[in-house]
């Protein structure tokens, strides 16, 4: 079969576009003609493929350059995450009479770090003999941050997070809660 000028046939050229739609090596071999019965073994099979594995990184080294997407930045979103506090949003507990309050924080107050930890906001305004607010604000999901950074740093392998060299994963995790922590505690 031939290859095209970065060494791949046609049905793993299309792999390569497909994969990069979802990044599921699974469903892009079955979006590019690969059998079903086989496509799990097929897409683990194209990933390790040197030539696919370049074709993938040609094509996504552009985008990281493009839009500043390196390891640190990553790990700096995913520590912002996985490191919030729903308290630099909003404020709750009672008034003097022991009513329930919460208290949402203005966003114009809020530094980058803190608006990265939202994943959405809704308001409804529900009209009628009386009038509701409601207004709904989700955060990424922390637990999910946590174990990606664990698990990029180490810190889920039996053994690892004990290390305590400085140069440890662990170590170097400390090191970045504390540089957040002191930016926290920073005034604006």
């Amino acid at each position: 079969m031939p290859k095209d000028h970065e060494g791949l046939t046609p049905q793993q050229r299309r792999f390569v576009e497909e994969y990069l739609t979802d990044l599921n090596a699974t469903q892009a071999a079955i979006r590019a003609g690969y059998s079903k019965k086989s496509a799990n073994e097929q897409g683990s099979r194209l990933l390790a493929n040197a030539s696919v594995a370049r074709a993938l990184s040609n094509r996504v080294k552009p985008l990281l350059e493009k839009y500043n997407i390196t390891r640190e930045r990553i790990v700096r979103e995913l520590l912002y995450i996985g490191l919030s506090d729903i308290g630099e949003i909003c404020e709750w507990g009672r008034d003097e009479n022991g009513q329930l309050f919460v208290n949402v924080k203005d966003s114009a107050g809020l530094r980058n770090e803190i608006r990265r930890m939202i994943r959405s906001i809704k308001h409804v305004r529900k009209r009628g003999k009386v009038e509701e607010d409601t207004l709904t604000i989700e955060l990424h999901p922390k637990v999910q941050a946590l174990e990606l950074l664990g698990r990029y740093l180490g810190l889920l392998e039996p053994g690892k997070a004990e290390e305590n060299d400085g140069d440890s994963p662990l170590n170097k995790l400390v090191e970045s809660i504390e540089a957040l922590r002191d930016q926290r505690e920073r005034p604006n």
